[in-house]
């Protein structure tokens, strides 16, 4: 009765089988590597995208800054037009400064990208702890800012 295994090179079997386990290890090596850096890419389009958001969010704040100072100086000159030694001033001077009072400025701050890092669930793109704590607690200070805003 023969074996069958006999005749086998099984020096050459072995080294086979060593060259179709590294293949398949570099192949894991090089898909795990890919990856890593289409992660790094996207952060890096995140990081853009965050800077890009804030510096609109940083004009619109400094734009609403310059409105509510107009508000307020619209305020001061209604309360001294209508304290006790005032004159009645021209209808038409009451009618701008009542007007300009009325429905102050709203901020309606950029959130594209958070908002996009968010949904998707890849907020862990973004390699840094801090950052991602301080975007947490950027997007309570738009919920209280939107919450003061509502109450005005």
């Amino acid at each position: 009765m023969s074996r069958p295994l006999e005749g086998w090179r099984w020096p050459r079997v072995f080294a086979e089988s060593a060259l179709i386990v590294l293949s398949i290890l570099f192949a894991f090596g090089i898909e795990a590597g890919w990856s890593q850096r289409n992660d790094r890419v996207s952060e890096v389009e995140a990081l853009q995208g965050l800077r890009d958001d804030f510096a609109e969010n940083v004009d619109r704040f400094a734009e609403s800054r310059v409105e509510h100072t107009e508000i307020r100086d619209a305020a001061i000159r209604v309360l001294a037009l209508t304290g006790p030694n005032a004159e009645a001033p021209p209808d038409l001077v009451m009618d701008s400064l009542v007007m300009s009072l009325i429905g102050g400025p709203k901020v309606f701050a950029v959130t594209a990208t958070y908002d996009a890092l968010i949904a998707s669930g890849r907020i862990d793109l973004l390699r840094s702890s801090p950052l991602r704590r301080g975007l947490a607690t950027w997007s309570a200070a738009l919920a209280d800012l939107g919450e003061e805003e509502r109450e005005a």
